[in-house]
């Protein structure tokens, strides 16, 4: 590995389906508001109720870290986000969707 590269391997090797992989993104391309996707393999989640999962990701060397809400309810997942920076906006406008 280069400097410029980043370590990738296959989502069987973490454990992940590439088909289910390959369905979630393309679920996601019928969101009109989705302009990006970054899958991260290490994350910090804890489920806070039944239906709602929280996501913090943390960037190397940066102080900075997101904070990602997903709730479901039956088919529907409402997903929420914010940033701690001190500058620019804080929060993601809220994505809403049906679960396939």
């Amino acid at each position: 590995m280069t400097a410029n590269q980043l370590p990738h391997c296959t989502p069987e090797a973490q454990g992940i389906s590439s088909a289910a992989l390959l369905a979630f993104v393309e679920a996601l391309e019928r969101i009109p508001e989705m302009h990006s996707l970054m899958l991260l393999r290490h994350g910090c989640g804890v489920w806070t109720a039944a239906d709602t999962f929280v996501l913090t990701l943390r960037y190397y060397e940066t102080p900075v870290y997101d904070t990602h809400t997903f709730q479901f309810e039956g088919d529907r997942l409402l997903l929420k986000g914010g940033v701690n920076v001190a500058f620019g906006p804080k929060e993601y406008p809220p994505v809403q969707g049906r679960l396939a």
